[in-house]
């Protein structure tokens, strides 16, 4: 009887030991996932504001000869912020799947996509860029940037040859086109006489980044509903420049942003001159997706991050 009893008491006890082991197991691997997810995130999104503004030539002298659209990306706008009572036409505020959750704070970033494609040719009168080599990236319908010292342009390539290289431009068709074929600075739109500038051999070719990013629901309640959700110009497949919503990070509930001015050391949350921001402070805060991971009070996981714009950062 004595036996059978401290059979019982030695059995329990292990039983004991191994649910708290189980129990520490899932709380490190939660803690994991969430360093894990911290350090994707700042990767991610510090990599869009360190770039915002670029050109890939270094200068600040831009034109833009796309029609007239309401879309967020035919705007260029380098960096703005919107508080989390402020709606912003990429994406609304929604429960549904991908909206963006009222009250957080979101960025918009517009720079060069990747590298740039070196100018073989620039036949004007024939509204052809000629690249090489010749990429695969590149599509019909995609919007881009061409700049060589002395301006940037913006323009909508209506066609591409991904075995010459030659990208088609003009001023009628597509979405939202061109207004013009002239990729001067200043430019003139149609009916006024178009300005044509010849970009010389080694210019740069480069795709459009534009990005938003903001919490958005997953409708994955056992996760926190919530996730860090990144928009970015895409061409469809009807060749028409649209917006993509991914999520990029699960369990991040909640964005806030302040910012820093040139000639300032202060970061503050009313922005009035865009052009004038030259770092980001970030505060993602996470979760993990695990549930019932621990009993006792903790932290919200808040981290603070900061980030310069390369371009202004002085």
């Amino acid at each position: 009887m004595i036996a059978m009893l401290l059979g019982l008491v030695v059995t329990g006890g292990t039983i004991s030991a191994l649910i708290a082991n189980r129990q520490s197991q899932r709380t490190i691997e939660a803690l994991a996932e969430t360093i894990e997810n911290q350090r994707t995130a700042f990767e991610l999104l510090s990599r869009d504001i360190r770039q915002a503004g670029s050109t890939g030539c270094g200068n600040e002298r831009i034109s833009s000869v796309l029609n007239t659209s309401p879309e967020w990306w035919a705007t260029w706008r380098p960096i703005q912020g919107y508080k989390g009572d402020e709606a912003a036409s990429a994406i609304g505020f929604s429960s549904s799947n991908g909206g963006r959750v009222n009250g957080t704070d979101a960025l918009q970033l517009q720079s060069i996509r990747d590298n740039g494609f070196g100018v073989s040719t620039h036949d004007v009168s024939g509204t052809q860029i000629t690249i090489d080599p010749a990429s695969t990236d590149i599509e019909a319908g995609e919007i881009l940037i061409v700049c060589d010292n002395d301006h940037a342009t913006i323009f909508q390539a209506n066609t591409y040859n991904q075995s010459s290289g030659i990208i088609g431009y003009s001023d009628t068709g597509g979405t939202p086109g061109n207004c013009t074929t002239g990729l001067d600075h200043p430019h003139a739109c149609k009916p006024a006489a178009a300005k044509n500038h010849q970009f010389p051999k080694n210019a740069s070719v480069s795709r459009l980044n534009a990005t938003f990013w903001y919490i958005g629901n997953n409708e994955r309640a056992t996760e926190g509903g919530r996730g860090l959700y990144r928009a970015m110009l895409e061409v469809g497949s009807s060749g028409t420049p649209e917006a993509e919503a991914t999520e990029i990070i699960p369990g991040v509930t909640d964005m806030q942003l302040r910012y820093r001015l040139s000639g300032s050391n202060q970061f503050v949350e009313t922005i009035t001159d865009w052009s004038n921001v030259n770092a980001v402070e970030i505060t993602l805060t996470f979760a993990s997706t695990a549930q019932n991971i621990s009993i006792a009070s903790t932290t919200d996981g808040r981290q603070t991050y900061l980030v310069s714009l390369r371009n202004r950062a002085q």
